[in-house]
């Protein structure tokens, strides 16, 4: 073989071996850009964070007994009205029922409440306990958030009778008095219900 032609193809070699070589040292020490996606949640109390959920509940579910003294209450509020569901019995339509207006400034403050007392920590549930079961001589209570609450993002839950079973990781009694203080006639509707 022609000596020019073996000498030109090692420069060629060595040509992009160097340019190979500056590619790599370029591409490791290149300053990393930063992502414009946000974080994808991974649980329901980041989903919360990130964004707006559109309705949260509470539901308060006394207990088991015959269905003449079993009561729930049951507090939904949105961006367009806090209503109280009050049931008796079991698998029934609520026996009394009472909604009211609300606004979106009023429910952007209630839920900046909500988040700053826990409403939306959770913890898992190690024991794999039924919440529809457990304390059945106590009251069980359901923490619910979503945009659509058939199929909610938060559904924790926690009961009287121990403070760490459930997976509500919140300030239960902070919770209980926001939700409460929805309801201008609380007292009124719920007065002979033990719950």
């Amino acid at each position: 073989m022609d000596p020019r032609v073996i000498r030109i193809i090692r420069i060629v070699l060595i040509l992009l071996v160097l340019f190979l070589f500056i590619w790599l040292i370029i591409w490791l020490f290149r300053p990393s850009k930063p992502s414009n996606e946000p974080a994808q949640p991974t649980t329901p109390e980041a989903t919360a964070q990130q964004e707006q959920l559109q309705n949260v509940r509470y539901v308060q579910d006394g207990e088991i007994t015959g269905p003449e003294q079993h009561y729930s209450i049951v507090i939904t509020v949105n961006a367009t009205s806090r209503r109280i569901d009050i049931y008796n019995g079991y698998n029934v339509g609520p026996m009394r029922s009472e909604s009211y207006i609300n606004n979106q400034a009023s429910y952007d403050a209630y839920y900046s409440a909500l988040k700053n007392v826990g409403f939306f920590s959770t913890r898992d549930n190690t024991d794999n306990v039924d919440r529809t079961s457990y304390c059945p001589l106590g009251i069980r209570y359901s923490y619910i958030a979503g945009n659509d609450l058939t199929d909610p993002v938060l559904n924790s839950w926690s009961a009287s009778c121990n403070r760490r079973a459930g997976t509500f990781a919140g300030n239960a009694g902070n919770v209980k008095t926001l939700f409460k203080n929805q309801i201008p006639d609380y007292a009124t509707l719920t007065k002979g219900i033990n719950l």
